[in-house]
């Protein structure tokens, strides 16, 4: 069985394309957990109406909003499947046959997790930009696994660090601890990067089987940006420490100033808009 995984907060105009694209999978032997966030729209009766439909679909609902990453952990508690993924509720799967392709390389391979490509929908167009991916499949194993491709959470983008798009074997998930951090953003990066360590085997199909929605709900200004990578920073850079991962030092540092640079851009432009909004309107209106 794998476990599909879904955190909601207010994705009513989003949750049809992404539950149909769950629905539609060849690979039938899912169980699909709908984490509903404390939802202020219409999200907890669709969620109640795929769930009467299908008894494949189950529904988590949060008394208060936790966020994305306590939302996931929640529903990783309780998931059932061997295998485990993630989706995020305004995105999609669109390859019917993606799960049923990463199940069975993922037993063929012996492997921690298979990941699968993605492709950006440009929300306000829906334009589909598609992702630069591999060619071939391509199996990697320790020790290069380790050695060159952990490098990636520090800077040196080998591939990638998102939670989605990649069908994980539940078990390693008990190899570390990977409670919550209290992220509001940066948390999939988070995640993968106390796991990867522990894996031995990863398989990277050349398929793309996943539509990330860019202008959606994952693609906004977040006012946590700032505090998150600098918690996300001293994160890194204890595990450079612990794993004796030296060669990550100098992108460490490099990467960990685009964050603010582009932090202080965004209280900038926040500034300016209080600024004019005073002006025209006055301190009171």
């Amino acid at each position: 069985m794998v476990s599909i995984i879904i955190p909601i907060f207010n994705a009513e105009r989003f949750l049809k394309q992404c539950f149909d694209s769950c629905i539609r999978q060849t690979f039938t032997d899912l169980e699909i957990l709908l984490v509903n966030d404390a939802s202020t729209d219409g999200s907890k009766k669709i969620c109640e109406s795929y769930c009467k439909q299908d008894k494949r679909f189950k529904l988590i609902d949060n008394d208060k909003n936790q966020g994305v990453e306590k939302s996931r952990f929640d529903a990783l508690s309780v998931a059932k499947g061997d295998y485990v993924t993630f989706l995020d509720a305004d995105d999609w799967l669109c390859d019917k046959n993606i799960i049923k392709k990463a199940v069975s390389n993922a037993k063929e391979h012996n492997v921690d997790y298979v990941e699968f490509g993605m492709q950006k929908v440009i929300d306000k167009w829906g334009i589909i930009k598609q992702s630069h991916w591999i060619k071939n499949d391509v199996l990697i194993t320790q020790p290069e696994l380790f050695e060159k491709y952990y490098i990636t959470f520090f800077g040196k983008f080998l591939i990638t660090s998102f939670m989605c798009g990649k069908v994980y074997r539940k078990s390693i998930f008990n190899t570390t601890d990977l409670s919550p951090l209290g992220l509001g953003m940066c948390e999939d990066h988070a995640f993968n990067l106390r796991l990867f360590p522990h894996l031995s085997r990863v398989y990277i199909m050349k398929d793309i089987g996943y539509c990330y929605r860019w202008g959606g709900m994952t693609s906004r200004y977040n006012p946590h940006f700032y505090p998150n990578c600098k918690a996300l920073y001293l994160l890194r850079e204890k595990l450079i420490q612990k794993y004796s991962y030296y060669k990550a030092i100098d992108y460490l540092k490099i990467e960990s100033r685009i964050p603010y640079v582009s932090f202080m851009r965004k209280e900038a432009d926040l500034e300016k808009n209080i600024v004019a909004s005073t002006l025209t309107n006055g301190l009171f209106p």
